[in-house]
């Protein structure tokens, strides 16, 4: 085809094809057609089509050839057509096309172009084609023209075509024909538009013409359509009236609008159309006709219902009635107008209006058309009973049959008619539906299903429609879910049509779902049936229309439960009603209830069935996996699920857990209306699953009658997994449940209650407790996070709980409720039921103790609850009795809890909490359950003390300062009496400390009661608190056990001393002293007297009888209780006396706090009266006194005022508290010595076990504190002679103390003065200050005192002073008068003795009888000559030293020493005694003695004499008294024994003093001034021998079959062979030294000068003696053994100790040698012996033979090492050949 370009050229050439072509037979066209030729040759120079085309349009004669060419074709048609015309024609309606596609023909022309058109009409088919496609171009593109007569001549063409039997023709007209029609009202809708747009049009009589045109075009339609004659389309009678149906459906789809704006063409309708279409359907028509029919009144409704509203109500009711199955209509009657209904109510608009428009008309009360339409509808859904599954009785929603089957199952359906099998799909089978069918000349059959699957799918857009209308109005979006805002009143909504219709149809929906129900349906259709379902429920829920919603969501309910086995479309069902719940959360209220009914029994059933793997009823809460997994299964479609094979799968499961969780998650968002309701519903269920009864208040809004009690007993409940998961997560998704206290209080109600309800099953009780511990702990922890909180904006509730601090107390008191059992909210008959149960009250404290872990800092005002909820644990009720029989377990269970607080928590305590804490300390620690427990308080007490004084509590010196300045009233003030003259009878009596008592409990009460305030300047709350624990701890010191009170006196002390300097003020020392420590300290000295007193073989509040006899009847050896008892009270009187001493010497010190307390003195008087008492005992008498003293006793009391006497007093009043001090001695001394001299010879006896009681240590401790007190007065310069007489008197007093007993004592210790001699020296001394010659007087009666012990123990003259060899008799008379004179001043203690003596016996612990053994005082006689000699003897020379020999004092001292040290009844010394006192005789007497030699050279022969037999006599009472010390009887051939009992260590210091002291006497260190002797002196001739003995028969020990035997035994040595074996090594170790040379490794320390020859000679032999004696000993018992068995270790390291002193000794040249010894044997081996005897290698070569022969046996290394190092020494010196022995 040409284009606009070539427009003219392209008709040129046609216009001369025609031309040439008709010549001859029509010259008429071919005139035309050249004279168009030269027009358009005219307009040649024209470019552009638009310009070809005006030009064109200008002329008439353009289309005259055409015209000519196509009526010679006519002209020629009754004759047949040739072919020159047809050509003429063919060319002729193509240039016509060309031209009018161009607008090139002018209006003029438009006219006679149809007419020509229609003239070639009539020609063939293809021509036919081409006219008609001319035809609508000229309607289009000449709207002005083509009107009226034209707008008819072309519609006459396509009529005229589409009755061509040629089928392309008449489609093509028919097609043409209704895009003309479409046009006509095209043009009308154009022109409406322009004059609505106020466009003023080019001719109103042009609009008028089109209006006019489509009115009488759409009449003649409606006029053929009911049969009648056309009035403007003469031509179209006959028509199909099919075409005509078509052509107003085209009409009324693309144009209802121009006709509802034309009332002409609505009345057109009205009068034409509508009473054609009533009277169809009242009678039976074709289905072609049907269709069209059915087409077209589905456009009224949709198109005119506004406009023609009478018609459209009378179609619906066709509709309706038409679904109601008329029987005298044909059946696809009921089809079209069921599929009909379908595509109305799509358009839920389209039904909003209607509804509006008819039934919901005010106006027109009596129309209900559309609630007739659906329930016309519900019925075609409920009228097939045959439908519903025969097996489904049972069951909802009935499984279908394999898709695959569907079709199957429809055509065996179709043949036999049997519907049991029937499954309802979407489509049934019918793949187009009916109204579609325009084609059809019949209808097709369809499956019975069919109908039933158009009004599910029907009601399916209903419910569709009226949720997208309703629903979005009343919704809110809170997270990824949408849920109901508010619920709408239906009458004045938004939507009001389809609120009313909504609340209208419900009556007839409701049974055609009931129906539903069982019918089997496929899986797409039960979804979308399901969908519906739900969409309705939400709407009736936005509607609040309860009945309906309530009645389809417990349907849907109903669906979920299955009789057998859960399927998925059980599940599916659920997870509808979950998502209906979902979106009517805020608006269920009591409907909640059935929905989670339902939900708990799904859970149940597949728990039962093992179905539900993913997740338990008893924790929502998956794992991360199961959740992911969850998650991702959630969002998988509906239908995955459903083709899961039956029974119900894993992933389903985890599916509904997930669906579970989201509408928890909901809940919690959605509000408290939603929320609260939830909590509700799940209180109801889980009391329905428990028994525990409802509380009063959701008992009156739900109704309980229809719900089943879940039979899942054996398991967690579901209503308490939901209720936990309501408000613990992790994430913070419950705070707004958990700040709502409305919440709070019924999920805790409800917990509580079913936890103590008695009858609840133990696994649901167990469940509620931890749930109830899991709430608690996430309520703390939004406790803790409520800054953040805040900050973002929390709820002005939760504000103002927050500001109140009422949220931590909110949250913690169900742990007090969970304890007592008091829940409110029920009756009294409920309440009664609630029992206190052990294991839920565990739990809750276990609770406690976690909330206290995780949030104790959140906890703040709440500390109050904790504690009550502590406290609750000592209260015992009636229901009790399992906590009584199971003691400790709750204390075991809260105890921690108390730890945590201590230890974590203190500086969150406000002071009252602080009080409370210190009580419940101290209940813990008096509760009798659990000792440990008991224990552990007192010592968490201590981190109250670290607390109090950290810098937080605690103050600084101005801070205590400025408190002493505004303290109150010191408690003194009324705890002391201040009349009270007698300062050290205070608290020293029963009656005094009872007194006490009371005044003290007044005071802690007031101190209990008093009120504290907080801060850092609440100097009284630190105060009162500081003594509140002192006090508790004070309290818990008098408990009845042991352990318990012992525990607290130290507790309370060590807090003293680490708290006291820097943390305590005048006030609480006042109230520390007064009311602490005196009344505790007096309180344990009464129970100890009441224990000691008591007559009774023990007292049972005291003694757990129980335990003993459990342990009498276990067979188990059990201490007899009094004895224990007594111990214990001991322990305990000494412990608190010794820390009251402590306290207050230690704290006399820094600013001197304790001094400033109100009356001081009399306090200070009070502690000393105390410590006597305890040291002396309390009775009247001193029989009664010494039944209280035990020997733990005395030495705590004795150690307690030795505490005390060093406390220095700077205060004011410091003579004052030393003359106390003093006289406090005093009476202890005078009250311990003065024991008459009949009293009972037991009298210091332990009455159990015969020990003494006073021992010598407890005397040695009591006269140094006499010692230090007057030492302190001398200071002082108050020490006078009364006072220094005093000390004296009592200080012999002591010494000579004859009741304890002599082993005690160390009656024999010969060479140091006991301790206790040596403080009675010290006294001495301490007289000396105060008076000279009272201290020399008394240091010569104790020089003489020995004798005179030894006078009165022999009751004779001693041998010493008869002796043949001894001093004249002149100077023993003179000793005699000495003596006597000390035996006078002990008289009161020989009287003593001597009654005792003459009374037969002392009872000792073993039950026999020992004579009366008074100490000998040797020692102290020793001490004393020896600060006699100091004294008398000076460093201006040696002539005091001399006179003081010729006046005889030197002799008498010498003398005494000598007695001491060669007496008969010299025995081991005591410990450190005997080392000191040789050691001092060994250094000082020589020393003296020398002196004395010295001066003999100036002096006469006869002084000289005398010296020398001075010193004589004592070196041999010296030698003496060492072998005795050292256990050596005069039988050298008897084993050596171990004198006395006090061990060998002080014999070998006795041992190496002496020799020490032997060898300096004789080897001078000044060489130059003195040289050593060449030969012993005439003095030491006799003692040096003994000397060299008693070494010898020491190392003699080592080679003895005693030591030998117990080194071959197994194990360690025994005491007495470890002592030989020490002694051994010692004397050896001497003997080396004293026969080599100075060397360091034979070296002893101090002993580094050589020995003189004749000393080496002496010591030599002996020593090669002994080493030979070991080895040989050693070589014999190996070769006993065996050469393979070992020997004993301790024996092998003797023997190496003995080898390597050999192998490393220097032997002094010529020591061995023996000049006497020179036979021919000797000469002839060339003098080799006597080199090597006289060399450093003497010894070896003396032993050579016996370390071959131990090389020969030994097979121990260390063995050979030595005796190799032995040889090699040997060759080197000796041969001069280094030997190889490895």
């Amino acid at each position: 085809m040409a284009s606009s370009l070539n427009l003219g050229t392209f008709l040129v050439s046609e216009l001369q094809t025609l031309s040439t072509e008709a010549r001859r037979k029509h010259p008429e066209v071919k005139e035309a057609a050249e004279r168009v030729i030269v027009v358009l040759r005219g307009i040649k120079g024209v470019s552009t089509s638009a310009a070809i085309s005006a030009e064109l349009r200008q002329s008439d004669e353009i289309i005259r050839p055409f015209v000519l060419a196509c009526k010679a074709n006519s002209s020629n048609a009754a004759g047949g057509t040739s072919s020159t015309s047809a050509k003429l024609a063919s060319i002729a309606v193509q240039c016509l096309q060309q031209l009018v596609s161009a607008q090139a023909v002018s209006a003029r022309s438009v006219g006679e172009t149809l007419q020509t058109l229609r003239a070639a009409s009539a020609m063939g088919s293809e021509i036919q084609v081409k006219v008609l496609q001319m035809v609508l171009p000229l309607i289009t593109l000449y709207a002005k023209t083509v009107v009226g007569a034209e707008l008819v001549e072309a519609l006459h063409v396509c009529l005229d075509l589409q009755r061509s039997r040629d089928g392309v023709v008449s489609n093509t007209a028919a097609a043409i024909l209704r895009q003309a029609v479409e046009e006509v009202f095209e043009r009308v809708a154009k022109d409406d538009k322009e004059s609505s747009e106020n466009k003023e049009s080019e001719g109103a009589a042009i609009g008028q013409q089109h209006q006019k045109d489509a009115h009488f075009i759409l009449q003649d339609l409606c006029l053929l359509a009911s049969d009648l004659d056309p009035v403007l389309l003469q031509g179209a009678a006959g028509v199909d009236k099919r075409l005509v149906l078509e052509l107003i459906e085209s009409v009324l789809t693309n144009h209802a609008a121009v006709i509802a704006r034309h009332q002409s063409m609505a009345q057109a309708l009205r009068e034409r159309l509508a009473p054609f279409i009533v009277g169809f359907f009242a009678d039976t028509a074709s289905f072609t006709l049907a269709v069209r029919c059915i087409r077209v009144v589905l456009l009224f409704v949709i198109h005119l219902h506004a406009t023609m509203s009478a018609e459209c109500e009378v179609f619906l009711g066709i509709l309706a009635r038409l679904v109601s199955s008329d029987p005298l209509l044909p059946a696809f009657y009921r089809v079209l107008a069921i599929e009909t209904t379908r595509q109305i109510v799509e358009d839920h608009a389209l039904v909003s209006s209607l509804y509006g428009q008819y039934d919901g008309n005010s106006e027109s009360d009596d129309c209900h058309v559309i609630c007739d339409l659906f329930a016309a509808v519900s019925r075609v859904i409920s009228e097939r009973a045959e439908l519903r599954a025969t097996d489904a009785s049972n069951t909802a929603f009935p499984l279908a049959t394999a898709p695959d089957a569907a079709s199957s199952t429809i055509a065996a359906t179709a043949q036999d008619g049997s519907c049991d099998t029937l499954v309802v799909s979407e489509s049934c089978g019918v793949r187009i539906p009916m109204y579609k069918l325009l084609d059809k000349p019949d209808a097709p059959s369809v499956p019975p299903t069919y109908l039933f699957s158009q009004a599910l799918a029907t009601i399916a857009a209903l419910a569709d429609g009226l949720a997208s209308q309703v629903l979005p109005s009343a919704s809110m979006t809170i997270g990824s879910e949408t849920v109901l805002r508010e619920t709408l009143v239906y009458e004045r909504s938004e939507k009001v049509s389809d609120a009313v219709l909504a609340a209208q149809i419900w009556p007839d929906l409701l049974p055609a779902f009931e129906f539903i129900v069982g019918v089997r349906l496929d899986d797409q259709m039960f979804l979308r049936v399901l969908n519906s379902a739900g969409k309705l429920v939400c709407v009736w829920g936005a509607l609040g229309l309860k009945g309906p919603r309530d009645a389809l969501l417990a349907l849907l309910s109903s669906c979920a439960r299955s009789a057998t086995m859960l399927t998925a479309r059980n599940v599916l069902c659920l997870r509808e009603s979950l998502n209906c719940a979902k979106f009517l959360a805020t608006a269920l209220r009591a409907s909640w209830c059935p929905v989670l009914s339902t939900l708990q029994a799904v859970v149940d059933d597949m728990l039962h069935h093992h179905q539900l793997t993913g997740a338990s009823s008893g924790n929502t809460a998956t794992s991360a996996s199961a959740s992911a997994s969850a998650s991702a299964s959630a969002s998988a479609s509906s239908s995955s699920l459903l083709q899961m094979p039956a029974p119900l799968g894993g992933s389903a499961a985890d599916l509904l857990s997930h669906d579970l969780q989201a509408l928890i998650e909901l809940v919690r968002q959605a509000g408290s209306e939603a929320y609260l309701w939830v909590i509700r519903a799940l209180v109801v269920l889980g009391s329905v699953t428990s028994g525990a009864p409802v509380p009063e208040d959701i008992s009156a809004v739900i109704c309980m009658d229809n719900l089943a009690a879940s039979t899942a007993t054996d398991r967690s409940a579901f209503a308490l997994a939901q209720l936990r998961a309501l408000v613990v997560t992790g994430d913070g998704a419950g705070d707004a449940v958990l700040m709502d206290s409305e919440a709070w209080r019924m999920i805790t109600q409800h917990l509580l209650a079913t936890a103590v309800f008695y009858e609840t099953p133990a696994p649901i009780r167990t469940q509620a407790c931890s749930s109830l511990a899991d709430i608690i702990l996430a309520a703390m922890d939004l406790v803790a996070r409520s800054e953040t909180l805040l900050d973002k904006g929390a709820s002005e509730h939760f504000q103002h709980l927050v500001a109140t601090d009422d949220a931590q107390r909110r949250m913690i008191l169900p742990l007090a409720q969970l304890m007592t059992g008091d829940i409110a909210g029920y009756s009294d008959s409920e309440r009664s039921k609630f029992k206190r149960l052990i294991e839920v009250r565990r739990v809750a404290l276990d609770t406690l103790h976690k909330l206290l872990q995780a949030a104790g800092h959140s906890v703040k005002q709440a500390w109050g609850v904790v504690f009550d909820t502590v406290e609750s644990v000592f209260a015992v009720q009636d229901d009790d009795a399992e906590s009584v029989k199971q003691p400790g377990l709750l204390m075991r269970g809260v105890f921690p809890c108390v730890q945590l607080v201590c230890s974590d928590h203190l500086a969150d305590l406000s002071p009252e909490s602080l009080r409370r804490c210190i009580e419940v300390l101290r209940q813990f620690g008096s509760q009798r359950d659990d000792l440990n427990i008991a224990l552990t308080a007192i010592g968490q007490t201590w981190a109250l003390c670290d607390f109090f004084q950290s810098t937080s509590f605690g103050s600084n010196d101005a801070d205590k300062e400025e408190q002493d300045r505004a303290a109150p009233e010191l408690a003194s003030t009324k705890l002391c009496c201040k009349d009270s003259s007698d300062t050290g009878a205070l608290f020293s009596n029963d009656d005094a400390a009872a007194a006490a008592a009371a005044a003290v409990d007044q005071a802690v009460q007031l101190w209990k009661t008093e009120e504290l305030s907080s801060g850092k300047e609440a100097v009284r709350t630190r105060q009162v608190l500081w003594i509140l624990l002192l006090q508790a701890l004070a309290s818990l010191g008098r408990d009845r056990r042991h352990e318990v009170r012992l525990g607290a006196i130290q507790t309370l002390f060590r807090a003293l001393d680490a708290c006291g300097q820097s943390s305590f003020d005048t006030w609480v020392w006042d109230a520390v002293v007064w009311a602490v420590i005196l009344p505790l300290s007096a309180h344990s000295l009464h129970e100890r007297a009441r224990i000691f007193s008591s007559s009774e073989p023990f007292l049972s509040e005291d003694i757990d009888i129980d335990a003993q006899a459990v342990a009498s009847r276990s067979g188990v050896c059990v201490e007899d209780p009094q004895r224990l008892l007594r111990r214990q009270w001991d322990e305990t009187a000494a412990t608190a006396l010794l820390g009251a001493a402590k306290t207050w010497s230690e704290n006399s010190h820094s600013g001197q706090t304790i001094w400033r307390i109100g009356q001081a003195s009399k306090a200070w008087a009070g502690v000393w009266g105390l410590v006597a008492r305890f040291v002396v005992g309390s009775g009247s008498n001193a029989v009664e006194r010494a039944r209280e003293r035990t020997r733990e006793s005395v030495g705590a009391a004795v150690n307690c005022a030795a505490v005390l006497a060093e406390t220095t007093c700077n205060n004011s009043n410091s003579s004052e508290c030393l003359r106390i001090a003093w006289g406090s001695w005093v009476q202890m001394a005078t009250l311990l010595t003065d024991v008459p001299e009949r009293a009972p010879a037991d009298l210091n006896q332990d009455s159990d076990t015969g020990a003494p009681v006073v021992r010598q240590d407890n005397l040695c401790a009591l006269l140094k504190l006499g010692n230090k007190i007057a030492s302190s007065l001398d200071e002082g310069k108050m020490l006078g002679h009364s006072d220094a007489l005093r000390l004296l008197e009592l200080a012999r007093g002591l010494l000579l103390f004859v009741d304890v007993p002599a082993a005690s004592l160390g009656t024999n210790d010969d060479s140091t003065p006991t301790k206790l001699q040596g403080l009675v020296l010290e006294s001495v001394a301490l007289a000396e200050k105060a008076e000279q010659a009272l201290s020399l007087r008394e240091l010569a009666l104790l020089a003489a005192a020995p004798y005179a012990i030894e006078r009165y123990t022999s009751r004779s003259e001693p041998d010493i002073f008869s002796a043949k060899e001894g001093p004249p008799l002149s100077a023993a008379s003179a000793l005699q008068a000495v003596v006597g004179r000390a035996q006078t001043a002990f008289s009161l203690q020989l009287a003593r003795a001597d009654y005792l003596q003459s009374s037969g016996e002392i009872a000792t612990a073993a039950g026999k009888s020992v004579s009366v053994s008074l100490p000998t005082l040797r020692a102290l006689g020793v001490a004393a000559v020896d600060r006699l000699g100091a004294a008398l003897c000076s460093e201006a020379g040696d002539a005091p030293l001399l006179q003081l020999l010729l006046d005889g004092g030197w002799q008498d001292a010498v003398a005494a020493m000598g007695l001491h040290m060669v007496h008969p009844l010299t025995a081991a010394s005591s410990a450190g005694g005997a080392a000191r006192g040789s050691e001092w005789f060994v250094r000082a007497v020589p020393l003296g003695m020398l002196r004395l030699r010295d001066d003999l050279d100036r002096s006469a022969e006869k002084k000289a004499t005398a010296v020398s037999d001075a010193l004589e006599q004592s070196w041999t009472a010296v030698g003496t008294a060492l072998a005795h010390a050292l256990g050596m009887t005069s039988d050298d051939n008897g084993a050596v024994q171990p004198s006395g009992g006090n061990g060998g260590a002080q014999q070998i210091r006795m041992l190496d003093a002496v020799v020490q002291a032997s060898l300096a006497y004789v080897t001078p260190k000044d060489t130059q001034k003195k040289q050593p002797f060449d030969e012993c002196p005439m003095e030491m001739g006799e003692y040096w021998g003994q000397l060299v003995r008693v070494l010898e028969r020491g190392a003699r020990t080592a080679s003895e079959p005693v030591v030998l035997e117990q080194c071959d035994a197994d194990g360690p040595l025994a005491a007495p062979d470890a002592w030989r074996r020490q002694l051994a090594l010692a004397c050896f170790r001497w003997l080396f030294h004293m026969s080599a040379l100075s060397d360091a490794k034979t070296e002893v320390a101090g002993s580094s000068s050589v020995a003189p020859l004749w000393v080496a000679r002496a010591a030599a032999h002996a020593l090669v003696r002994q080493c030979r004696a070991v080895l040989q000993s050693f070589v014999a018992d190996k070769r006993l053994l065996g050469r393979r068995s070992p020997m004993p270790a301790v024996r092998v390291e003797l023997l190496r100790s003995v080898l390597r002193d050999i192998a490393q000794m220097h032997c002094r040249e010529g020591a061995l040698a023996d000049k006497s010894e020179k036979s021919d044997e000797c000469k002839s081996a060339g003098g080799f012996r006597a080199h090597a005897m006289a060399g450093k290698s003497a010894i070896i070569f003396s032993l050579y033979d016996c370390l071959v022969d131990l090389i020969s046996v030994s097979q121990e290394t260390a063995v050979a090492i030595s005796v190799q190092q032995c040889l090699r020494r040997v060759s080197v010196e000796i041969i001069g050949i280094s030997l190889n022995l490895n």
